[in-house]
């Protein structure tokens, strides 16, 4: 006993000399930056079980990685004509027409990212996409003026490559210097992850960006939808190694979906689907719209030459205090927070000109309401993707059958308060059995937290190979 007690002894002491060299040497560190499109962030795993955040940047609205995150984001939008899937906006989020043709797109997604960047350019160039881009641009455009927020469509300020890399480097020199005056941390290396939107192009940038930032990569940056499942099901994958996961990344302004398995033999068929435009924003429109109609004073404030869109921040503001949060503690929001009836809004300097202050009340009636019409509208679109990847994997036997893919895991990744509706929407359409992971402020680093998780397995993986080279050169 005695023996293979010194044995172990050993081992971990060699183990121990082993990885600090690795770490030490600025090959791999055990780094996870995650390139979100709302909070960047980076994580430390100081153990599989002991991962920290030791920096985040959070970009303002009308901050220029915010402004070229909605662009990219947009693009994106654009090139895969993820519009063509969806069909009259009779809900706040545009409702899947055919679940055949999302199941379609979702593969034309995947597609996108691998096509050479030559080829893109030359479809972007023909007058059909122009034509299609330019409709959708517009859109944008117009949206972003409604809600103040700076977007030009000309040529003149096009968004160029270089601008978007000078970005990354800024964001990311912060985070350096952030890492390095908080925790003593020197970033040398690190596993990025970068939103699903990204093609090949942007990721190729991300990393160009890390090498002009002094950090290196062992690999190409990775999925952040797919790393934030990395190592949460580590408990169970022995006993039930086929973990389905869905991936919901819900924003501001985007919401993408996003399935996952663990065990690539099961063969479920994994996809990602841009579900929504604007993400929340659409709720607070809709709250916004609700409110206007109901007050005759701000439409007549309105009328004189007031903006709507200014009232949005105060709308946005007033739904978040209507919560109880006392029992929430630091995360935020909940499903089973209590709530005030109504809020005042606060809506100083809101009028025309020098009439006077007006008076609004947002009620919770009108937040159930609207909240609800956003679950519902989130429900069928869930269920129409989860079903096109069901029938696509089995073939035209189930082609009728109307059954959503299993789902044992929901991972929520998001910077904002309304995870819950996104929860709420998953057990409305599947059930309360999946487990629920993140969906609060307070996990807004879910996705950093599995990048660096993955770069200490990288390390381990690194001193497992150094040994099993020790042992064999001892044995010869």
């Amino acid at each position: 006993m005695k023996f293979f007690q010194r044995k172990l002894a050993a081992l971990l002491a060699l183990a121990y000399c082993l990885i600090l060299p690795v770490i030490a040497s600025g090959e791999v560190q055990p780094i996870g930056i995650d390139f979100g499109p709302e909070i960047i962030t980076v994580a430390y795993a100081h153990t599989s079980d002991n991962v920290s955040i030791v920096a985040k940047v959070i970009p303002r609205l009308n901050d220029t990685y915010a402004i070229h995150m909605r662009h990219l984001r947009q693009e994106a939008y654009v090139q895969n004509n993820v519009a063509a899937m969806y069909g009259e906006r009779d809900g706040l989020i545009p409702r899947i027409t055919d679940a055949v043709a999302a199941g379609l797109k979702v593969a034309i997604s995947k597609i996108h990212g691998l096509v050479p960047l030559s080829v893109q350019e030359r479809i972007s160039g023909s007058e059909l996409f122009q034509a299609a881009s330019g409709a959708m641009k517009t859109t944008f455009g117009a949206m972003m003026g409604f809600l103040g927020l700076n977007y030009s469509s000309s040529a003149s300020a096009a968004l160029t490559l270089d601008d978007i890399k000078t970005e990354f480097v800024s964001v990311l020199t912060e985070l350096k210097a952030q890492a390095q005056n908080n925790h003593n941390i020197d970033i040398e290396s690190a596993t990025v992850v970068i939103p699903q939107f990204f093609n090949r192009t942007l990721a190729d940038l991300v990393w160009t960006a890390c090498w002009e930032a002094e950090i290196s990569l062992s690999r190409g940056p990775q999925d952040r939808t797919v790393l934030a499942t990395f190592n949460q099901s580590q408990e169970t994958q022995v006993d039930n190694p086929d973990i389905r996961y869905l991936v919901l990344d819900l924003g501001e302004f985007y919401l993408d979906s996003r399935t996952y398995n663990t065990d690539r033999r099961a063969g479920m068929r994994e996809g990602y689907l841009p579900m929504d435009q604007w993400g929340t924003e659409s709720i607070a429109r809709h709250l916004t719209s609700r409110l206007v109609k109901s007050s005759e004073a701000l439409r007549f404030q309105i009328s004189l030459g007031a903006r709507e869109s200014d009232l949005l921040e105060p709308v946005k503001q007033a739904r978040l205090m209507m919560r109880n949060t006392r029992n929430s503690g630091a995360k935020g929001p909940g499903e089973n927070d209590g709530y005030h009836d109504e809020w005042p809004l606060d809506l100083t300097g809101w009028r025309y000109q020098e009439f006077e202050e007006v008076k609004a009340v947002l009620t919770w009636q009108d937040i159930e309401v609207v909240e609800k019409a956003y679950v519902d509208s989130l429900v069928d679109n869930i269920v129409a993707h989860l079903t096109a990847l069901r029938e696509y994997h089995l073939g035209e036997t189930h082609k009728d059958d109307e059954i959503p893919q299993r789902i044992d895991k929901l991972v929520i990744l998001t910077a904002g308060h309304d995870g819950y509706l996104v929860k709420r929407a998953v057990w409305q359409a599947l059930g309360d059995q999946i487990d629920v992971i993140g969906g609060t402020v307070h996990d807004s680093g879910l996705a950093a937290v599995g990048a660096a998780r993955s770069a200490l397995e990288e390390i381990q993986k690194q001193v497992w190979t150094k040994y099993q080279g020790w042992i064999q050169h001892d044995e010869i």
